[in-house]
């Protein structure tokens, strides 16, 4: 049999700020996903400041929900952003997936952004729901 993690793919989306576009993004990763996207929300982009980071905690949040209302413990939860490529050939899960908590600057060589990635080990997840998405 094949050994590794089940997947759970959870979306917080905004519409695309390019009004020329020819597709809606949120619905082409839903058919992208197809069953394993369990949540799927597209918030409204209100022109405030921080909706990239809103959109994070909401997609925190539907984890967490899920989580406590399916009785899924989750070995480790990656937070990502939708516009970043994971150059498969460079990934080593063994560096990842050590049991502790990283952000894209521990992950990705020279990058001072944290919110391209971060892997919360299951242990952490109740203590990250609550910094992030509990506020």
């Amino acid at each position: 049999g094949r050994s590794g993690y089940g997947v759970d793919v959870f979306a917080a989306t905004r519409p695309c700020s390019n009004t020329n576009a020819t597709y809606n993004a949120t619905e082409t990763l839903r058919e992208w996903y197809g069953p394993r996207m369990k949540v799927s929300v597209e918030d409204v982009d209100d022109g405030l400041p921080f909706a990239q980071v809103r959109n994070r905690d909401r997609a925190i949040a539907l984890v967490r929900d899920y989580a406590h209302e399916h009785g899924v413990n989750y070995a480790y939860v990656f937070i990502m952003r939708w516009d970043y490529k994971i150059d498969v050939s460079k990934w080593r899960p063994r560096c990842v997936l050590d049991g502790t908590l990283k952000d894209s600057r521990h992950l990705i060589w020279r990058t001072k952004d944290q919110d391209k990635m971060q892997v919360v080990p299951g242990a952490l997840a109740a203590c990250f729901y609550k910094q992030n998405a509990d506020r």
